[in-house]
């Protein structure tokens, strides 16, 4: 889950490439405007008029934030056995695909696994022993088409499994 920001806070892009495909210098600080949708408007710290549009994975986070990650499970089960792993095997390993067909896909494993690799492609991020820091998320599906109410309550359309979904936070979170 990315890091929530607040108007008028400072922000830098995380990479290089992104100031320069903006044309923006590499130096120059940001400042949050508004969210849009799943994109924040920035301005420029030396000059407020100079607007950009910037996907939220691009912006860096203030330091010192931790991340909340969402594991996504299809069933109760799952979600008891990711809640032990907390308890009993020392935490939740995040891995993150560093294939760049896949980049950005995260996987979880036992923290007691830390040494083992899910997959060749993935590379280790960190242990996860802070419950707060885990969110698991159950997937609910339908194949009932949905009118916009459903949509409004996070029903969307997965076209390659022609079918309905939804994520709903586990109660019995950890």
């Amino acid at each position: 889950m990315p890091y929530q920001f607040k108007k008028d806070e400072q922000t830098r892009l995380k990479t290089w490439d992104n100031y320069i495909h903006r044309k923006i210098n590499p130096w120059a600080w940001l400042i949050f405007e508004e969210q849009k949708g799943d994109k924040a408007v920035v301005s420029l710290r030396e000059d407020r008029s100079q607007k950009f549009e910037i996907a939220f994975t691009e912006l860096e986070a203030p330091l010192g934030w931790e991340e909340v990650y969402e594991v996504v499970v299809p069933d109760v089960e799952k979600a008891k056995m990711i809640q032990s792993w907390m308890v009993g095997r020392g935490g939740i390993s995040v891995w993150i695909c560093r294939d760049l067909s896949q980049a950005g896909r995260t996987m979880f494993t036992p923290g007691d696994k830390k040494d083992e690799k899910p997959h060749w492609s993935m590379g280790f991020v960190e242990v996860v022993t802070d419950p707060k820091r885990i969110r698991i998320m159950l997937t609910e599906t339908s194949t009932e088409k949905k009118d916009q109410r459903d949509k409004d309550n996070g029903w969307q359309y997965d076209r390659s499994l022609q079918e309905w979904f939804r994520l709903i936070p586990w109660k019995e979170n950890v």
